[in-house]
């Protein structure tokens, strides 16, 4: 598992590193479409990570690695005096 979240990680880090080049190099040879890539750079910021992090916690999930408590009632997801 954490091989394959490192692999998913470095291609998102390349895929980035590469809008941030793309941005770079529309700038400096003032291309039109500069404000375009941008764009692209700036949603890929945030929206890659953030589809990562939502595809590993799917993974865990089905894996069984990470339970979700949805137990609402304080007294029985407290530990008790006897439990510590």
């Amino acid at each position: 598992m954490k091989k394959v979240r490192q692999i998913f990680s470095i291609i998102a880090i390349v895929i980035l590193v590469g809008l941030y080049v793309a941005v770079l190099i529309a700038a400096i040879f003032d291309d039109p479409k500069t404000f375009t890539f941008l764009k692209f750079a700036i949603t890929g910021t945030i929206v890659i990570p953030a589809l990562l992090w939502i595809i590993g916690m799917f993974v865990r999930l089905s894996n069984g690695q990470g339970q979700i408590n949805l137990n609402l009632d304080e007294e029985e997801s407290s530990p008790t005096e006897e439990e510590k």
